[in-house]
C-alpha cells in the first residue's frame, strides 16, 4: 500500500497518490485547517490522495470525486480560504508573503544575478495568483510532445480536455469548450493603449488574430483571461469550493506533506534537493541566457518591440524610447538583455513524461516510473515548454489524468 491513508472496517484497498504540486515533498501530512463533509480518514481508505491543490490538483480531486464510490483526500500546504488580493485583478502586484511559496534560483552564469522563483501557496495554488491570462500556445509547441517521448499527447489529443476545462462565448465550438468549469474571455473594455498595441501590431506586418488564445492562430489578438464579473477564478473557485459537500471528498489545508513511505517498487527519477529538511526549497538552475540561442531569440524580441513601436498606431503615446533607449545597439544590446531579463514563473518538466532512461513519468498512465502507486499530473510532466503561459494546459492536462485514473 502506498500512502498514509488508514483502514477503517471496510477491507483495505491500494491507495493512489497523485502529485500535483512540484514544490512539495510527499506523504505523511499535519494539518490544523479540513474542509469538506467527509470525516476524514476514520470510515475507510481513500483511493486517491493527491498532493498539492493548485490548478491540477484541484481539476484530478474534483473529477476522481464526481464518481460516488472513489473518497478522494486532496491536501494543500497553504491555507483554504481567499485573500482580498487573491479574488482583484490587481492583486499580482503585491500578495501577503503568506500566500506565496518564495525562493531564488542559483547565481546565473548569463545574467550575473540569481532569479526570483515563486509559486502560490494556497487553495488553488499558483491559479491564485497567476497573471490571469488563459492561453493554450500555439499548437505547434504541443506537437512536438509525440516526437519527445510522449505518444498521444499532441495538441489534437489535448483538445477534448482543454474544451472540457473552459466555457467560452462566441469562439468556434469545435476548438474552445462552451459548457466547462473556468469561464475565459477577453477583457470587455481593454485600455485604449493596448487596443493601440494590437494595432501598431497590425501596422509592422503582423496577422491580427481573432482567438489568440485558441492554439491555432499566429499574430496579436485579445487574450483571454479567466475573470467571470472581474474577479479570480481560480481552481479551486471553479473545481472545489462549488463541491465542498460530496461525502466522499476530504480537502485539507495547511497541511504539509514530509515524505513517500514505498512498501515496493523503486523510483529511477533524481531530484536535487538543499538539504534533508522537507520545508527547504530545492535547488533551482534554470540556466538563463546560456545558451546562445537564448540570446538570439532575445535579440529578435527587442528589435520586433522596437518595429511595434515605432508604428503610427502609439504616435499619441510615444514621444521616446524609454528602454533600453534608442542609443542602445552592437553589443550594448546583449548588455541589456542580460541586465533586464528577468523569470516569468512558468516552470515546467521537472518530472517530464516519456520513456527513455532521464524520463520520470510514463506517458501512458502519468505513472512515476518503477512505483505502480505514484502518479505525478502537472506542468512538472510537460516534455517541452508551451509557447505561452502554462495554466491552460495544466488545466488539460489535469482533465486527461482523472480520466487516466482507474
Amino acid at each position: 500500500m502506498i500512502g498514509n491513508g488508514r483502514t477503517g472496517r471496510a477491507q483495505a484497498r491500494r491507495i493512489k497518490v497523485i502529485v500535483c504540486h512540484r514544490a512539495t515533498s510527499v506523504s505523511g501530512s499535519t494539518s490544523s485547517a479540513a474542509v469538506g463533509s467527509g470525516d476524514m480518514m476514520g470510515q475507510s481508505p481513500y483511493d486517491h490522495v493527491v498532493v498539492g491543490a493548485g490548478t491540477a490538483g484541484c481539476v484530478i480531486a474534483s473529477r476522481l470525486s464526481e464518481r460516488p464510490g472513489v473518497r478522494v483526500l486532496l491536501l494543500e500546504a497553504g491555507a483554504r480560504d481567499t485573500t482580498e488580493a487573491m479574488a482583484s485583478p490587481w492583486g499580482v502586484l503585491g500578495f501577503d508573503p503568506s500566500s506565496l511559496r518564495m525562493g531564488a534560483s542559483t547565481v546565473q552564469a548569463g545574467t550575473g544575478r540569481a532569479a526570483d522563483v515563486l509559486r502560490g501557496k494556497a487553495l488553488g495554488g499558483s491559479s491564485s495568483i497567476n497573471g490571469l491570462y488563459h492561453l493554450r500556445g500555439h499548437r505547434s509547441a504541443d506537437d512536438e510532445w509525440p516526437g519527445l517521448g510522449a505518444p498521444g499527447w499532441g495538441f489534437g489529443d489535448l483538445l477534448p480536455y482543454f474544451r472540457r476545462s473552459e466555457s467560452t462565448r462566441g469562439r468556434d465550438a469545435s476548438v474552445r469548450g462552451t459548457d466547462g468549469p473556468v469561464v475565459v474571455a477577453p477583457v470587455p473594455q481593454p485600455h485604449p493603449l493596448a487596443t493601440a498595441g494590437v494595432d501598431a501590431a497590425v501596422q509592422a506586418g503582423f496577422t491580427r488574430a481573432d482567438d489568440i488564445g485558441g492554439g491555432l492562430e499566429t499574430g496579436f489578438g485579445w487574450s483571454d483571461v479567466n475573470l467571470p464579473g472581474g474577479a479570480r477564478q481560480s481552481a479551486a473557485d471553479a473545481y472545489i469550493r462549488p463541491f465542498l459537500e460530496r461525502p466522499n471528498l476530504d480537502v485539507v489545508t495547511d497541511a504539509t506533506v514530509q515524505r513517500l513511505r514505498i512498501t515496493a517498487g523503486r523510483c529511477t527519477g533524481t531530484v536535487r534537493l538543499a538539504d534533508d529538511h522537507p520545508a527547504s526549497a530545492p535547488v533551482v538552475d534554470p540556466g538563463y541566457l546560456s545558451d546562445d540561442r537564448g540570446l538570439a531569440v532575445m535579440r529578435k524580441g527587442l528589435a520586433t518591440a522596437r518595429r511595434i513601436g515605432e508604428a503610427d498606431a502609439f504616435a499619441d503615446w510615444r514621444k521616446q524610447e524609454a528602454v533600453p533607449g534608442s542609443e542602445t545597439s552592437g553589443e550594448s544590446v546583449e548588455e541589456f538583455i542580460r541586465k533586464a531579463s528577468g523569470p516569468y514563473f512558468h516552470f515546467t518538466g521537472t518530472c517530464r513524461m516519456g520513456t527513455d532512461a532521464d524520463a520520470v513519468v510514463d506517458p501512458a498512465n502519468l505513472r512515476v516510473h518503477g512505483i505502480a502507486g505514484l502518479r505525478v499530473a502537472d506542468a512538472s510532466v510537460m516534455p517541452s515548454i508551451p509557447s505561452a503561459n502554462t495554466n491552460a494546459t495544466v488545466y488539460a492536462i489535469a482533465e486527461r489524468a482523472a480520466e487516466l485514473l482507474d
